[in-house]
């Protein structure tokens, strides 16, 4: 029954709106990556601020996220907390007659009878757009990676079989092409 509450933070009713512009404000937390599973985010403290301009003709949609995501190192496999800051604008406004889908990505096109919008998978991609390629501890001030997990890293490597070149490939070194 929390869960249900939770989610609900992300159903904006705009039709009950008034023209002009109306603020909100939403959170991402642990059970918010619980329901959307991947294997980078492991929890979250992200606050949202949406503020949404409404006029007759369409809306447009602010967010602005600040907060922390928990991912996983790449190097020594022990979570780590990345910052994460991201600001995205969507226009929201109703479809005509059948109208094709826009080719803008932050155009959307609701039905006509349509009187709310969940934002969840925007956040979800939003967030999911700010992980790192790399993921390593000594790329975020203050934190270091496992000592434990590095020394073993670096044993493994010593203890590494030769890969010198078979002789008989060497040949192939002079040949000019």
């Amino acid at each position: 029954m929390e869960d249900k509450i939770y989610f609900k933070q992300f159903d904006i009713e705009f039709v009950k709106l008034p023209l002009g512009v109306s603020g909100f404000t939403l959170e991402v937390d642990k059970r918010f990556f619980e329901k959307h599973t991947n294997d980078e985010i492991s929890d979250a403290d992200v606050d949202i601020r949406l503020q949404i301009e409404k006029n007759e003709r369409f809306m447009r949609f602010e967010f602005h996220l600040t907060g922390n995501i928990t991912l996983t190192c790449d190097i020594c496999l022990e979570k780590l907390v990345c910052p994460v800051e991201v600001t995205e604008t969507y226009t929201l406004r109703k479809a005509e007659n059948e109208e094709p889908p826009s080719e803008d990505e932050h155009m959307i096109l609701l039905p006509p009878e349509a009187y709310s919008y969940n934002v969840e998978q925007m956040v979800y991609e939003m967030i999911y757009s700010a992980v790192p390629m790399r993921k390593v501890h000594g790329d975020f001030p203050g934190q270091h990676c496992d000592q434990q997990m590095l020394d073993l890293l670096e044993a493994h490597q010593k203890n590494k079989v030769d890969t010198t070149c078979d002789p008989r490939w060497e040949v192939l070194k002079d040949l000019k092409l």
